[in-house]
């Protein structure tokens, strides 16, 4: 599947709100290009979400190795 088929666009239907309790955020890369540029942008992503919002964040792979995770 690619990305372009996900709701990861800003519209009424994907929007956060006060009450949104669970969310998902994408970050795409090609692995052995920018893997480092991926990790240290996901490593920051997450220190500010933890600033503004709190919560709890969890990172997965998906790649040709794993291509799906359980949530």
């Amino acid at each position: 599947m690619s990305t372009i088929s996900l709701n990861h666009r800003q519209c009424e239907k994907t929007k956060l709100t006060p009450s949104t309790r669970n969310g998902y955020f994408l970050t795409e890369g090609f692995r052995g290009t920018n893997d480092a540029v991926i990790a240290s942008m996901t490593t920051e992503f997450t220190e500010l979400f933890h600033e503004f919002f709190g919560g709890e964040c969890r990172h997965f792979t998906i790649d040709r190795d794993q291509p799906e995770v359980s949530l």
